[in-house]
């Protein structure tokens, strides 16, 4: 089976590419402006194109059974800055993608969105993701598509990139392994939800597979817990025996003060999917830790250099 992954080459898509790719029957081609920079297995191939260009698209979807859609741009307060890359990324992008696949009749489609709560802040990046899931939604009712959408809360795991855009984890560790000190916006009451990637990318294709696509859901994939960012910071400083303080800075614009994250509906997903997640927050944590040491002290300093601008 013929199965695209745009966005591959990134953190979640990775690993989607990761779990598609241990069935050899399976041909897995990677659309994404950037090589991957990870092992893949010889049923993978790379197509060097932008979702942006619908051309492009429709040369990698012909024959395709399944696309999943991990390609965008991403942050919260990084793009209010970037409006017009929002848009022409995360929702010209995406209906792109969309239209190529009613185009060539791919059967499934995966398409994340991310948590929407009305006490958020509007920013480029919330605005730019719900108006693309609305489409999505759209595309299902009036051509009885087959198109999955997830809301992922927190994703956490290896391989997740702690440059240009801040991600609490990575970054929280990065700094808490050279002892630095570990800034965090607000009072740092405000909650995540981590789920592992890993675990991501197994529950997408069950998913997809699952039929869920068919009907008019969107559920929340998350572990149901919240955990305030003070809290999982000094999880973090524990398990690394960090002699790092913890620090309060004001909050950046595009991010809100109040912000309370926790998966609603994934106790549906999982009883539907029949599937239980394979990783704590601790097992998360530790392997993002031992990652993070592995890229180095002079990657972690650049790193650390690179938010003191």
């Amino acid at each position: 089976m013929k199965i695209v992954v745009t966005g591959g080459s990134g953190f979640i898509g990775s690993y989607i590419v990761d779990e598609l790719s241990k069935d050899k029957k399976n041909k897995i081609y990677i659309f994404d402006i950037v090589k991957p920079d990870f092992n893949v297995r010889d049923n993978v191939k790379y197509i060097d194109g932008d979702i942006c260009y619908k051309t492009s698209i429709d040369k990698a979807t012909e024959g395709a059974s399944e696309l999943y859609d991990c390609a965008g741009v991403l942050g919260t307060h990084e793009l209010v800055f970037q409006t017009e890359r929002a848009i022409d990324t995360n929702i010209k992008g995406a209906f792109n993608i969309i239209q190529s696949c009613i185009d060539n009749k791919v059967k499934r489609i995966f398409h994340p969105t991310k948590p929407y709560f009305k006490t958020h802040w509007e920013n480029t990046y919330t605005i730019s993701k719900i108006t693309a899931e609305n489409f999505c939604r759209m595309f299902r009712e009036v051509y009885n598509m087959d198109i999955t959408i997830l809301r992922w809360m927190n994703a956490s795991g290896p391989r997740q990139h702690l440059f240009p855009v801040r991600k609490f984890v990575p970054l929280v560790i990065c700094q808490a392994l050279l002892n630095k000190d570990i800034q965090i916006y607000g009072t740092g009451k405000q909650t995540v939800d981590i789920i592992d990637v890993r675990d991501i990318a197994k529950i997408a294709i069950k998913a997809v597979r699952s039929g869920l696509g068919k009907s008019k859901e969107v559920l929340d994939v998350g572990s149901g817990q919240a955990i305030s960012c003070n809290d999982l910071a000094k999880k973090i400083v524990k398990m690394t025996t960090s002699k790092s303080k913890i620090t309060h800075v004001p909050m950046r614009i595009g991010e809100a003060l109040d912000t309370k994250i926790v998966a609603k509906t994934h106790e549906r997903l999982f009883k539907h999917l029949e599937y239980k997640t394979e990783h704590t927050l601790d097992d998360t944590i530790q392997d993002c830790i031992d990652y993070t040491k592995s890229l180095g002290e002079e990657y972690l300093l650049k790193a650390f250099n690179f938010y003191k601008k």
